[in-house]
């Protein structure tokens, strides 16, 4: 006689899609559900699938570091930082308005300018890339400055690898603005400049046709939308009527047989050339920085006739970075995973001596170090450490209250009273240490709390 119980399964099939849309691993919605306001007749369950959101999410402000930027920089000692963080990176990242790190950021750099693998886990907006690309910065200022026994200044420091193509271009754009800077404080040869490029399926070969387009014409065609970062275009404006008036659009200018990037000359026409644009200049010259993706990856370990490719993604990177780490899940995790393993043993097998160092980078997830190991498979014996914020909050905002910072913020009042006329306020879920839940319906606010957090710097409101 069968068991199936409509009732128990209807159920089941409402709990599993309110766990859907809240996401399993997000860390600020774990417990919502227990505290969702319903009455007697409705199952937290269905109030939640019912309500129409938005969701607004109090998060704990980031834990600051006391030290500042440059105090923290000067005192780190590791094997690629001996003596400090070198000065034109440390000046670089001063004139980007950082004052000083987050606890995380601070940790994950002293870690990984000391040789070492890691998992650097945290919200949204924390600064996540900052806390891995400042020691890859580091390594490969001072591997151009000759100062990294048997690397040679030219060659791939570092693979940083995005789960799909779009990633990899929108993450081109900020670290050209970082790269701009320390470029221009390293005191180094416009020809030893730290470079960076994007290899992937769409990168095309000089006088290549793609679709039917020249190089030249795809080129511009995939940078026709590609502004300079703000605060670029705002030291190359040549005034500010041109600031206000024209775009800091890049066009790309060819020099020989070889593309470029390149401001408008209202912006002063500067060239670009630490951005490669072309497969040839990469094989013949490689980036320091290479942004691509696994299936790219993949594709050139297979080869096993392409030299050039070999050299590019398996003899030369000390560093592999993989990025949004927690969406590497099921088969497409699975892959990434047997694609580590594989670099490995062809590193092993071309006797390539310099140990590959992994990095990933992830928001709040569970099972943080089974995931790492899982993924990456770290060698035993190998130095690797999961580095996470600190979401401890040390004077909590009572339970169903909001932050008297929000509620007395004269820029924040007329908002929030809106939200509060229309929307029920929920009990703070236990997981989240202080933060807030408050559920809004009809919507009106579609984003997080954490948008209005006092103190958001650049450090913290980027990665």
């Amino acid at each position: 006689m069968s068991t199936y119980n409509p009732i128990e399964l209807g159920e089941h099939a409402q709990d599993s899609y309110a766990q859907y849309l809240i996401g399993n691993n997000q860390r600020g919605y774990q417990g919502l559900l227990n505290d969702f306001s319903h009455d007697e007749k409705t199952t937290a369950e269905q109030a939640f699938i019912r309500s129409k959101g938005p969701y607004l999410q109090g998060v704990p402000s980031a834990q600051w570091s006391e030290k500042s930027w440059r105090t923290f920089a000067e005192s780190v000692n590791g094997k690629f930082a001996p003596v400090g963080l070198e000065e034109p990176l440390i000046t670089a990242f001063e004139e980007q308005g950082f004052t000083n790190l987050q606890d995380h950021q601070e940790d994950a750099i002293r870690w990984l300018a000391d040789d070492n693998h890691a998992l650097i886990s945290a919200s949204t907006g924390r600064g996540k890339t900052e806390a891995w690309f400042i020691p890859l910065l580091q390594y490969a200022l001072r591997a151009k400055q000759g100062n990294i026994p048997d690397r040679s200044p030219n060659s791939i420091k570092a693979v940083i690898t995005y789960p799909t193509k779009a990633l990899a271009q929108d993450q081109l754009k900020r670290f050209i603005e970082y790269l701009w800077i320390v470029n221009r404080k390293s005191g180094l040869a416009e020809d030893e400049h730290i470079t960076i490029g994007v290899y992937d399926g769409d990168t095309p070969r000089r006088g290549q046709y793609n679709d039917g387009k020249k190089t030249h014409k795809y080129l511009e065609d995939s940078f026709e939308f590609f502004e300079l970062p703000n605060t670029l275009a705002d030291e190359l404006a040549s005034s500010d009527h041109v600031r206000e008036n024209e775009s800091p659009r890049l066009h790309v200018k060819k020099e020989g047989s070889e593309y470029f990037l390149q401001t408008r000359q209202s912006y002063g026409g500067e060239f670009l050339k630490f951005v490669h644009l072309t497969r040839d200049r990469m094989e013949k010259n490689p980036p320091d920085i290479l942004l691509t993706n696994p299936d790219t990856i993949n594709y050139r370990l297979f080869n096993i006739n392409d030299e050039k490719a070999h050299r590019l993604f398996v003899d030369q990177p000390k560093f592999l970075v993989f990025d949004e780490v927690h969406t590497y899940e099921g088969l497409f995790g699975a892959h990434v995973s047997s694609l580590v393993k594989r670099l490995r043993r062809l590193r092993q097998a071309r006797d390539v001596e310099d140990p590959l160092r992994l990095v990933a980078s992830s928001a709040t997830v569970g099972h943080k170090e089974e995931l790492f190991q899982r993924l990456f498979g770290v060698p035993h014996g190998d130095p690797y450490e999961v580095i996470e914020e600190d979401t401890t909050v040390e004077t909590p905002s009572p339970v169903g209250t909001l932050p008297k910072y929000i509620t007395e913020s004269k820029l924040m009042q007329p908002i929030f009273k809106q939200i509060l006329s229309v929307g029920t306020l929920v009990n703070r879920p236990r997981h989240t240490r202080g933060s807030t839940i408050l559920v809004s319906n009809p919507p009106i606010v579609g984003v997080p709390m954490r948008s209005f957090v006092p103190q958001l710097t650049q450090a913290q409101s980027r990665g």
